[in-house]
């Protein structure tokens, strides 16, 4: 796993995804947000609007059935309080406006004087709030009851009738049927809301939960939010989110003023925000694919970036290895190519550097091999002089004349060895600049892989930062643009909509909130529009962190050319030195003939002297401690000539290293 993160490819992938993806995920969050608050801000002015206009059409529906109440109460035949006339009368009433179950006059004592149905007369309501309130000069709705006529939930609408001379006498009640009443305002709601009709002691009169009807707030255990709610719905007009048994409902209230009762509309949040929830489902589904399309054209890319790359430190592997047979082409003219096309020139000039300094080891071996066999013989013709000098008795004159030549001889002798020995020296210390420099030359490969992992770097952020962004950035201005100018015109249009919805007066009420309605989500385009530029800023900005990564990237690359230019240079150094090693073993070879030849001149003076030698058996001491001496010169010799031979073995065997 970690070998794979490291590789070029899994780090192409991972960053093309998250160069993909991430936008893609923080613009659908910002959507989704965005889209759910609105859904829920025009869902909250709709729900409201549909409450107060619901509240508002049953306070006007009671209200005209109060006044008809009244109306009728006011009449003479009423006021007559004479059961005969009017019972009639009160048929007629519940006929006409259908929506009665019964109409009763009711007497001072509590009872029931006449009825439009003809049974409940003699009934005793004395003990009815509606009653005492209508005894009391004033008009109002009752409680929810049950009719004791009919057994039906009913709600009584009374108005006191007053005499001529402006006494009550008497309460004109009329009594609607709760269901029919119910059914006239919610038959056609929709299914998913939860509709609560809360009376004015708390208790549930009507609920979409018919297992909740008749039970308090408290007794239905909706909870203390719902206590609250149910205060704050007596008086206000609202609406809010609340969480009720593990689910968010929207709620809206308002409140009946007639009757003192109050509206309350439930719906799930779940319902209100399904859109939203189903732009998300489509998103996740769109990054998906997205991320399988990134992922495979990431494969794709990668595999043409890093296939290259792979070939030239394969490459590289096997010059460090010491194997200079292979060769490696990189098409294209990219930084890359030319990357692979310089390795491939480095590869064949080591070849044929490394085949020159194995052509002039052997060389320099051959010449040391014949250095030490010269040496050998100068040392076995020394030995031979060491013993002629013993048999030296005569020829005092010539001996000390050859004697001079010896001398002189082997003094060219002694100098042209500390030549010898000097060269060998310069030998080793070129030897240690091959070294050297080969070392270098290892080091600048190093760093040139090193450079080219900082290539691969800088190409990874490239493609992090550059895909797609300078389109994106371009569409989404001139959306922008469109939404703001759509937004600016509706807006106006709105403000001219709400200037003419208020001359139209009360007319113009209904327009007046649509016009408003049109001015809110004219609003709410521009700020979308305002939030959809920002995030084009951010884009922008990732553009110009894009550019300066590519520059970057192209240090990188120039850096990288500039080690490769080093490497060639360093092993340019190493054929310099290897040319001088080369030709200070010619001086080697030609100072070992000088030496070859002052050898010869001494053997033909030592042989001049060993004819007079019986002369002068006293100088053949001096003669014989002179041919120790150049004996043992010549074992120096001989020891630096196998040294010389050694360094050149040695030489041989680090160019066999290399195959070529």
């Amino acid at each position: 796993m970690r070998k794979a993160i490291k590789s070029i490819r899994a780090k192409l992938v991972i960053w093309f995804m998250l160069i993909a993806l991430l936008p893609l995920l923080a613009l659908s969050t910002i959507n989704y947000n965005q889209t759910s608050n609105e859904l829920i801000q025009k869902q909250k002015d709709s729900f409201q609007s549909i409450v107060e206009t619901k509240t508002q059409a049953m306070d006007q529906w009671l209200n005209y059935r109060k006044s008809e109440v009244e109306l009728a109460a006011k009449t003479p035949t009423v006021q007559s309080l004479q059961a005969m006339s009017i019972t009639p009368y009160l048929k007629v009433i519940q006929d006409q406006s259908n929506v009665y179950e019964s109409v009763a006059v009711i007497g001072e004592d509590g009872l029931i004087l006449a009825d439009s149905t003809n049974t409940m007369v003699g009934l005793n309501l004395k003990d009815r709030q509606y009653f005492q309130k209508g005894m009391k000069g004033e008009s109002s709705f009752s409680e929810i009851l049950t009719s004791k006529g009919t057994g039906n939930r009913i709600l009584n609408i009374t108005s006191p009738i007053h005499s001529t001379d402006g006494k009550v006498v008497g309460v004109l009640a009329a009594s609607i049927n709760f269901e029919s009443f119910i059914r006239t305002f919610m038959e056609n709601e929709n299914q998913n809301l939860f509709i609560l009709l809360v009376d004015e002691v708390d208790r549930l009169q009507y609920s979409t939960l018919p297992e909740l009807m008749g039970k308090t707030i408290d007794e239905a255990q909706l909870g203390e939010a719902y206590s609250t709610i149910v205060k704050d719905a007596k008086n206000t007009v609202g609406t809010q989110i609340n969480g009720n048994s593990g689910m968010e409902y929207l709620i809206s209230y308002a409140p009946i003023t007639e009757t003192g009762y109050s509206l309350i509309y439930n719906i799930p949040l779940d319902i209100v925000l399904a859109s939203a929830n189903a732009m998300q489902t489509n998103m996740i589904l769109v990054m998906t694919v997205a991320a399988v399309l990134v992922i495979i054209l990431a494969i794709i890319i990668s595999g043409t970036i890093s296939k290259p790359i792979t070939k030239v430190i394969e490459q590289v592997k096997q010059i460090a290895n010491g194997d200079l047979t292979n060769s490696v082409t990189v098409k294209g003219n990219d930084e890359i190519a030319q990357l692979g096309r310089h390795v491939q020139d480095m590869t064949d000039q080591l070849r044929e550097l490394i085949g020159k300094v194995a052509q002039t080891s052997e060389q320099v071996a051959a010449s040391a091999e014949e250095l030490t066999a010269s040496a050998e013989e100068a040392s076995r013709a020394t030995e031979q002089i060491s013993s002629s000098a013993q048999q030296i008795a005569a020829g005092a004159d010539q001996q000390v004349t050859n004697t001079d030549v010896s001398q002189k001889v082997v003094r060219k002798m002694s100098s042209e060895i500390s030549q010898i020995s000097l060269l060998s020296q310069n030998v080793t210390t070129l030897s240690d600049e091959a070294v050297e420099t080969s070392a270098n030359g290892n080091q600048v490969v190093v760093q040139s892989m090193e450079q080219m992992k900082h290539i691969e770097e800088t190409t990874n952020r490239i493609a992090q930062t550059v895909n797609e962004l300078g389109n994106k950035s371009t569409e989404i201005e001139e959306i922008i643009s469109v939404i703001t100018g759509i937004a600016n015109q509706t807006n106006l249009l709105a403000l001219n909509a709400a200037i003419e919805a208020a001359r139209a007066g009360e007319h113009g009420r209904g327009f007046a909130v649509v016009a408003d309605e049109v001015r809110k989500l004219a609003e709410q385009s521009g700020h979308a529009a305002e939030q959809i530029s920002s995030i084009i800023q951010q884009i922008q900005q990732d553009i110009r962190i894009s550019m300066t990564e590519m520059t970057e990237g192209l240090a990188a690359v120039q850096a990288g050319t500039q080690l490769t230019e080093q490497a060639g240079d360093s092993f340019s150094a190493i054929s310099r030195s290897v040319s001088d090693v080369y030709s200070q073993i010619q001086k080697v070879t030609a100072a070992i003939k000088e030496l070859q030849a002052g050898s010869d001149q001494m053997v033909t003076s030592i042989e001049s002297v060993q004819s007079i030698s019986q002369d002068f058996a006293g100088t053949t001491q001096e003669v014989a401690a002179a041919s120790e001496e150049q004996n043992a010169s010549m074992e120096e010799i001989s020891a630096t000539s196998m040294t010389l031979a050694r360094m050149a073995e040695d030489l041989q065997e680090s160019v066999n290293s290399f195959k070529l």
